[in-house]
């Protein structure tokens, strides 16, 4: 048995997440990018919130996953090319003696920006939250929707 024991003290345990996070920093690197932006850390992913995108004949519609956070915790701007949403989910302080088993949820600073669609009316944005889900509404401006050219065939 002594030469199992040595044998087992010498073995590493694998830990992929280590891997990852050497593969993530160099990645990082090689973009240019702080490595501290795409690395876990405290046992936390950087994280942003997962959005959907989708469009009707009247708008554009982004829901991105922002459960936790109240609106005055939610910051959206814009310019003349983007729109940005950023923000900072806390996590909770808990003093009462509880000892964590698991901790899946991301907490951190966020930001989301996204290229506006030339025929967005800008000024007409709106954003709602409901059950923490982020609303944002863009509607198109009539002025600029795409109408359909016939192009002739020489």
């Amino acid at each position: 048995m002594p030469q199992l024991e040595k044998i087992m003290k010498a073995l590493t345990q694998w830990n992929p997440w280590s891997e990852l996070d050497e593969f993530s920093n160099r990645l990082a690197s090689k973009l240019g990018r702080d490595e501290k932006s795409t690395s876990r850390t405290a046992g936390n992913w950087v994280w942003a919130p997962l959005v959907d995108v989708s469009e009707n004949k009247d708008e554009y519609l982004i829901k991105a996953e922002v459960a936790g956070l109240e609106k005055d915790e939610i910051k959206i701007s814009q310019d003349k090319y983007n729109l940005i949403i950023s923000g900072e989910r806390k996590e909770e302080q808990d003093n009462k003696g509880h000892r964590h088993h698991t901790k899946e949820r991301f907490y951190g600073s966020f930001i989301r920006s996204f290229s506006l669609p030339e025929d967005v009316d800008a000024s007409k944005i709106k954003a709602e939250l409901k059950n923490g889900v982020l609303l944002l509404h863009l509607p198109k401006d009539e002025s600029v929707k795409a109408r359909p050219v016939a192009i002739e065939v020489s």
